[in-house]
């Protein structure tokens, strides 16, 4: 013990001496021989701390502790460690500090280790335990403040410990600037709404007004929400944002804010309008958007301020009172739009916060529903309902209390509202209006209110302010109208008003019964049928809309259009007078069938019951045009009972003698019509006795004093004259008088210098041509004539076709010049009939110049056949009768009546013409010879008896049909009787003799290999009969394959459709696809195939009928 108190005193003295060193090497010598002494350890740590050996110094000291934990030296020198020496901080460094603390002599040293150890906390993070006890040194303070303030993410322990600092900084807070904006934002990051964190900035500003970015952001923010919700800046805000941020006045946002502040709306308007429209739907949006929102809302912009809020509202929901302030302008603007559709669109937003309760209501009232007074808070509002409910409810001398007390309201609103009632009562509003007008420029219903004032009074004024009041709101209907009605009061240009009607997003239907006018008077057609259509989608039972929508189809020139409107007009109204345009129109598209069917079923309809003389007359004029026109192009006796209809027309409508032009130019021409006809035929007919009709010639005068008629009702009508001309050249062709043709030249002049357009001239001059030949003038004159009309309408096939023909008869040497002239008419009107007859002669009559090569003979005269065919195919004439039966009786040419497309019914129609001698119904019969028309060329032969050849030609027509009686043949009938002798074996070996491919041909039906081919190069063509025959002769079943080649075959035989087969449904057919597109598709049909044709068709049906059932195919018959 001795020795270790020696070593104590030594060391100490040493260390005393500052030879640390030296106590170092006593104390560890003394420890490595083994000593356990308390303050050795100490000693030891202690030098080596005075050597700064931070490491081996903590060491003693922890053996010193573990030997007697309970004195406070080794603890004191642990800490020191810790504090000075810069031994790294862990867990012991806490437990060393808390010892420490137990230890110290006063409270001073206390805290001061309590400090250490709350460092060693914050050092080692152990939040949970420093949140509890923060201490008040202010450096520390700030420190563990500005890093939790800055730190994301926190839990709850970090945020009680960022708290705690804060509190425990009291008023040293708000001194430091950057630890204070750093507690804002942390404010600002935790707060639901800006409701929470705007006490903050405005402390902040308070103790830091010098600028700061992110705090300007935060200030113009709450600039732009005060502007939303109050109409006005927060002063304290503003004030601070005018002293602080003042370098440039006159940029945004500041500039809207001066506006504001100043209540300058237009100058604020302006300052809005500026900003790009993109940078609005940027995301997230500028908080500028809620000031444009209130700016717009003040502007009565109300499209822009609902655009600019949809895209507000799905970005505020944390904002509840910015989503109100939003809801409620929403709903406000839907409100002042004023529409029905404005107004359900608000009520879907009810219920409004408490500040909207007034629109809220008004918005249920406007739609018909209940809305009581006592549930509305503010008095105000109530008084404000009531005055609403009066003037709604057209009652507006109810509200006449309340004025007094809306004259003493400081609110606009309410001086807008008292306005309206003394407007309402016929009262004077102008002085409370003009003061209105003065201090809200941008009030639309003031200036509307002073334009219904001073409409009457001052309509130049008037017109100023319903201008302003529509460009301020120009999509609103009641200011509109009454723009509309001032400039229609003041005569003002259809444009100008379209221009004013023209702004309104949704239409009315007044607006719309103007535009269409106005439309009309500009000769806008397609916006006029525009708003027709949308008057009628609202009324369709209106017939005066139909009526007018097909007089506008008619002015564009759309006829079906047109048509289709007057049929639902004539449905809503059966009056005459809603049928006649209907029935003008369907004569233009030539629906002549339509009209028969139309005027048939009003005059059932009406039969009975008083009508209009005139509608009778008009309707009775179209029937009988309708009429006429189908009986042009009928034949036979369908042709004469049409015929018949039209004079018993004529006859009752022309004994009212009206003064209607059209009537006399129909009987005319009807009358023209019947001259073709022989007496036979016309004496037939029920033409009315006051006519006076005894040949065909009284026709053409009767026609000419009906002309005369229609020039004296209408002398300057070109038509008429020309009509005129036309019948007296036709009297002197047929009278042989030139004294006619020359009057009928005279009144061909009139009609051409009357005539409006080159095309109708150019048909003059073709009629005056005409005229000119009957007069025996000189050929040059015709010529002129006809050049003439070249001159002025090249495309003019009739004007060609009769220099063609002039031509021709001038001699050979003009034959080129006839053949060109040809030629051009068929390029202009292929199906001129005229023109392909002239064209035949001309072929005839270049095969007859001597020393002609045979072949190019034969090919003349074959061309003259198919242009006889062609006239005979469009318009059939006893001319090119006559002279196509002469060909072919003079040549082996021969028609091939499959491949033909006359429809001979028609040719057969003109042995009921006049001029048709015994020759011309000779020729007629030989002709329908050819076409298989038998039984009518016995008829027709029937009539010549007497005639030398009709007994021939009877015989043959009966070896033709294999009919031959007793009568004795003439040795040129012989052949033709051996062949109608001979059975049907006999006749297939002559057949197949002579027509080898018709042999190769049968021999491919059984496979149908190669049969397209051979039929598609057989020359002359296939005729089909013949191959259905053989198959009937033969008794054949053809695969598929062979169906199909047959049925490909174009054009198809009529036969085709129904035999061998029909066609599958899988197999491809474009004829089936034109039927049921109501397409007729050309079929080649054979006069002598029609009985084949029908019996097939019958056993077809009885075999369909026996036959089990099968799959479904195709009809094609």
């Amino acid at each position: 013990m001795a020795d270790v108190k020696a070593l104590l005193k030594e060391a100490k003295k040493l260390l005393v001496e500052e030879k640390n060193e030296e106590a170092m090497e006593l104390c560890e010598k003394a420890i490595e021989e083994g000593t356990k002494e308390y303050m050795v350890y100490c000693f030891a740590a202690l030098a080596n701390a005075n050597q700064e050996y931070p490491g081996d110094a903590s060491t003693h000291y922890f053996e010193a502790i573990k030997l007697d934990p309970s004195k406070p030296t080794a603890w004191q020198g642990l800490f020191k460690l810790y504090d000075t020496l810069g031994l790294p901080i862990d867990d012991r460094a806490i437990e060393t500090a808390e010892k420490v603390m137990e230890f110290a002599e006063n409270n001073e040293k206390r805290e001061q280790a309590k400090q250490k150890r709350r460092e060693y906390l914050w050092y080692l993070r152990k939040f949970s335990i420093l949140k509890d006890d923060v201490g008040t040194k202010t450096d520390f303070l700030k420190q563990v403040a500005t890093y939790m303030l800055e730190r994301e993410n926190k839990n709850e322990t970090e945020k009680t410990l960022m708290l705690n600092c804060l509190k425990a900084l009291d008023d040293e807070l708000w001194k430091d600037q950057k630890l204070h904006l750093a507690f804002v934002c942390y404010q600002v990051g935790i707060s639901k709404s800006y409701v929470d964190w705007e006490p903050e900035v405005l402390k902040f500003i308070k103790a830091h007004p010098q600028p700061n970015d992110w705090i300007r952001q935060k200030v113009e923010f709450l600039l732009h929400v005060s502007i939303l919700t109050n109409g006005a800046l927060s002063d304290e805000l503003f004030t601070y944002y005018v002293e602080t941020y003042n370098e440039n006045k006159d940029d945004f946002p500041f500039s809207l804010f001066d506006a504001v502040a100043n209540e300058e709306w237009e100058d604020a308007t302006d300052v809005i309008l500026e900003i790009p429209d993109a940078s609005f739907s940027a995301y997230p949006m500028p908080p500028s958007i809620f000031s444009a929102i209130r700016v717009f809302y003040d502007d009565e912009s109300y499209e822009k301020c609902l655009r600019l809020i949809a895209i507000a509202l799905p970005q505020v929901n944390a904002e509840p009172t910015i989503k109100d302030a939003l809801l409620g302008y929403k709903a406000s603007s839907l409100y002042n739009m004023k529409s029905v559709e404005s107004f359900r669109l608000g009520r879907q937003i009810c219920p409004l916060p408490a500040k909207f309760e007034l629109i809220d209501a008004l918005l249920r009232l406007n739609l018909g529903e209940q809305v009581d007074e006592g549930t509305l808070e503010e008095s105000e509002n109530k008084q404000r309902l009531s005055i609403h409910r009066f003037l709604l409810s057209k009652e507006p001398e109810k509200a006449i209390p309340y004025i007094e007390k809306l004259k003493v309201s400081e609110s606009f609103e309410d001086q807008v509202l008292l306005s309206d009632i003394l407007f309402a009562t016929e009262q004077d509003p102008l002085p409370y209006l003009v003061k209105i007008a003065r201090e809200r420029p941008r009030c639309s219903r003031a200036f509307y209110l002073i334009a219904a004032c001073l409409k009457q009074k001052n309509s130049n004024k008037a017109k100023s302010c319903a201008e302003q009041a529509v460009k301020i709101r120009p999509t609103d209907e009641e200011y509109v109208k009454l723009l509309d009605d001032i400039l229609i009061q003041n005569d003002s240009a259809a444009s100008e008003r379209i221009a004013v009607l023209g702004n309104l997003r949704t239409r009315p239907n007044w607006a719309h019964q103007r535009l269409y006018t106005l439309f009309l008077e500009i000769g806008k057609v397609d916006d006029a049928i525009h708003s027709l259509q949308h008057l009628i989608r609202v009324s369709p039972d209106d017939a005066s809309y139909w009526m007018t929508l097909g007089q506008v189809y008619l002015q564009r020139g759309s006829l079906q259009a047109a048509a289709n409107a007057y049929l639902e007009a004539s449905k809503l109204r059966p009056e005459g007078e809603y049928q006649i345009p209907m029935l003008h129109v369907l004569l233009r598209l030539g629906q002549y069938t339509q009209i028969v069917e139309k005027c048939d079923e009003w005059r059932r309809k009406n039969e009975d019951s008083m009508k209009s003389e005139v509608s009778q007359i008009a309707i009775d004029i179209v029937h009988a045009q309708a009429l006429f026109q189908i009986g042009k192009n009928a034949i036979g006796s369908e042709q004469i009972a049409h015929l018949n209809k039209i004079f018993t027309i004529l006859d009752g409508v022309l004994e009212k003698r009206p003064p209607y032009a059209t009537i006399y130019k129909l009987a005319a021409e009807v009358l023209t019509f019947c001259v073709d006809f022989n007496w036979e035929v016309l004496k037939e007919m029920k033409i009315p006795e006051s006519f006076s009709i005894k040949s065909p010639a009284d026709c053409l005068k009767l026609a000419a004093s009906m002309s005369c008629i229609v020039l004296s009702l209408d002398r300057s009508s070109s038509a008429a004259w020309a009509d005129m001309g036309i019948i007296l050249t036709r009297r002197a062709q047929i009278e042989k008088t030139g004294e006619l043709a020359l009057k009928a030249i005279d009144f061909l002049k009139q009609a051409i210098r009357l005539a409006g357009d080159n095309e109708m001239r150019s048909m003059y001059w073709v009629k005056l041509a005409e005229a000119t030949r009957i007069a025996e003038k000189p050929p040059n004159q015709q010529q002129h004539c006809l050049i003439r009309a070249l001159e002025l309408n090249r495309s003019n096939a009739e004007a060609w076709c009769s220099l063609a023909i002039l031509f021709g008869k001038t001699g050979f040497h003009f034959s080129e010049l006839s053949k060109r002239s040809f030629e051009s008419a068929m390029k202009v009107d292929p199906e001129c009939a005229v023109t392909w007859t002239g064209y035949a002669f001309l072929a005839l009559s270049d095969s007859h110049v001597e020393g002609r090569d045979r072949a190019i003979v034969e090919d003349l005269r074959k061309t003259a056949v198919e242009s006889f065919l062609q006239a005979l195919t469009y318009k059939p004439a006893m001319v090119t009768v006559e002279n196509l039966s002469d060909l072919l009786a003079l040549s082996e040419y021969s028609i091939d009546p499959t491949s033909s497309r006359v429809d001979f019914e028609r040719v057969l129609a003109l042995q009921d013409r006049d001029g048709c001698t015994d020759a011309s119904i000779l020729r007629l019969a030989l002709l329908t010879e050819q076409f298989g028309y038998f039984e009518d060329n016995t008829k027709l032969l029937d009539r010549l008896k007497s005639f030398p050849l009709a007994k021939y030609h009877r015989i043959r027509t009966q070896l033709l049909q294999s009919k031959c009686g007793e009568e004795q043949i003439p040795a040129e009938l012989a052949p033709l009787a051996e062949l109608a002798g001979s059975k049907t074996e006999e006749l297939y070996d002559k057949m197949t003799t002579r027509l080898k491919y018709y042999q190769e041909i049968f021999a491919k039906l059984p496979t149908g290999e190669n049969l397209a081919s051979l039929c598609r190069l057989a020359e002359p063509p296939i005729h089909v009969p013949l191959i259905i025959a053989y198959l009937l002769f033969k008794k054949m079943e053809v695969p598929k394959q062979t169906e199909t080649a047959l049925h490909n075959m174009r054009p198809r035989h009529q036969l085709l459709d129904v035999w061998p087969t029909e066609l599958d449904e899988e197999m491809s057919d474009e004829l089936k696809y034109l039927e049921e597109d109501g397409e007729e598709p050309f079929r080649l049909k054979h006069r002598l195939a029609k009985e084949l044709y029908n019996r097939l068709f019958e056993l077809r049906q009885k075999w369909f009928a026996e036959r089990p059932p099968v799959e479904k195919k195709t009809k094609n018959c």
